[in-house]
């Protein structure tokens, strides 16, 4: 670089002499591109820019503002300069300005930060991104070059001016620019209009103009949300949602829990009680006064049990009365057998009149366990259905004869207030 460039890079720059780990840096890089290298370890040529990729010392632009006026002269010349050195360092890259695909640093002294954009919204994807991401509007003010010299209407916010003049050079990268765009991404092209001087409002072909514009422009946005907020929408699964929060519920609730003389009894009948191999054929039901403290009792057998039980058989939970559909009997039973149809891998529709719906699960539980894949069924507060179907009567739980792989655990309200106890039906 000739001294005087020099002088002036000097002048408007500072040598940074810290040593920036790119490669360290590459985890938190926020810009949005994908780079191979970056992957591979390597320095990325297009943000660090070393010819040779190795670390270094680097240049800081400081305020333009401290230059006053005399900024922009003292920025083309250097502009210049960098382009001239740039070629002369990477010439075997100087076919690559155009290539709407390339990264090369040495694109950043030659484009605009307009193209720059550009080429990160829209040249730098992939086509999938492409075609379903991106749109290009395309908008043509025809006598706007012969009228650059006019001030009125500023032409300089539409079309690049130098010395009072088109700039040449600037309209020819973005006539390449635009022809860069793909042939697969939509493209809305208006009618050309006359400059005004500039886009006026009470013009009427302007504002026809300008309110098509703004119609198509936000016609397109909608439907590009749209499109996104569809491919975001999952149905819920209606098994899975009404399964899942139980089983959160033990571990919460387990933990607030504090273990007594008179609970360690109730403990260790339900420990004894679903110890594999037990010889057991009836219900556990723990029951108690309302405010004893049954829930949280059986959080802590449910949270024990689902420790015990990580890689063995299936452990079902339901909290009555926490969610909508276990309020009820038939709700409840239509969801158990919906779990329990998945877990079991059945092919058998979940029925959905109550007669049916009760046989269904009685099957469920007393048919489909096996050895190999055994059962537990917690019920907290069975008290909590209300009356339809008779289902606090409790007949469609299945209590009695129960396979040996089969444990089913509820709690409940005594029919008359007593200490909480736990017995087997």
């Amino acid at each position: 670089m000739p001294a005087e460039d020099q002088g002036l890079v000097d002048k408007c720059y500072r040598l940074d002499t810290n040593v920036y780990d790119a490669v360290a840096a590459g985890a938190e890089d926020t810009t949005g591109l994908s780079s191979n290298s970056m992957k591979t370890g390597a320095l990325h040529e297009w943000h660090y820019g070393a010819a040779d990729g190795v670390l270094g010392p680097v240049y800081v632009l400081q305020s333009s503002e401290r230059f006053g006026k005399d900024w922009w002269p003292m920025f083309e010349q250097m502009q210049v300069a960098f382009r001239k050195a740039a070629r002369q360092l990477w010439p075997e890259k100087d076919g690559l300005l155009r290539d709407p695909h390339s990264q090369a640093f040495l694109k950043k002294f030659f484009i605009s930060v307009t193209e720059e954009e550009f080429s990160r919204g829209l040249l730098w994807l992939s086509e999938e991104d492409q075609r379903e991401k991106t749109l290009v509007f395309r908008r043509t003010i025809d006598d706007l070059a012969s009228n650059a010299s006019n001030e009125a209407g500023k032409p300089w916010l539409f079309i690049d001016v130098k010395d009072s003049a088109v700039d040449t050079e600037a309209q020819t990268f973005l006539r390449e620019q635009l022809e860069m765009v793909p042939k697969h991404v939509e493209t809305i092209t208006y009618d050309p209009i006359k400059w005004g001087p500039g886009i006026l409002h009470d013009n009427p072909k302007h504002a026809a103009y300008l309110r098509r514009f703004l119609d198509d422009f936000a016609a397109k946005m909608i439907e590009s949300i749209c499109a996104g907020a569809q491919k975001l929408a999952v149905e819920p699964d209606a098994v899975l949602e009404q399964a899942k929060p139980h089983p959160r519920f033990a571990p919460v609730r387990e933990e607030k829990f504090k273990s007594t003389e008179s609970t360690r009894i109730v403990e260790d009948a339900a420990e004894t009680y679903l110890r594999s191999g037990a010889d057991t054929s009836t219900a556990l039901v723990i029951y108690g006064r309302s405010g004893a403290g049954k829930t949280y009792l059986l959080s802590r057998v449910m949270a024990r049990c689902l420790d015990a039980r990580a890689a063995d058989g299936c452990v079902v939970i339901r909290f009555l009365g926490t969610t909508p559909r276990s309020s009820n009997v038939h709700a409840l039973l239509t969801s158990l057998c919906g779990q329990l149809r998945r877990l079991y891998g059945k092919e058998a529709a979940v029925p959905s009149d109550f007669a049916s719906l009760r046989a269904y699960f009685a099957a469920a539980v007393t048919e489909w366990p096996s050895a190999q894949q055994p059962l537990t069924l917690f019920i907290d507060s069975v008290d909590q259905l209300d009356d339809s179907n008779a289902g606090r009567r409790l007949d469609w739980l299945p209590v009695t004869r129960l396979p040996a792989y089969v444990k089913v655990v509820v709690s409940t309200l005594p029919t008359t207030p007593q200490s909480s106890s736990a017995c087997p039906c």
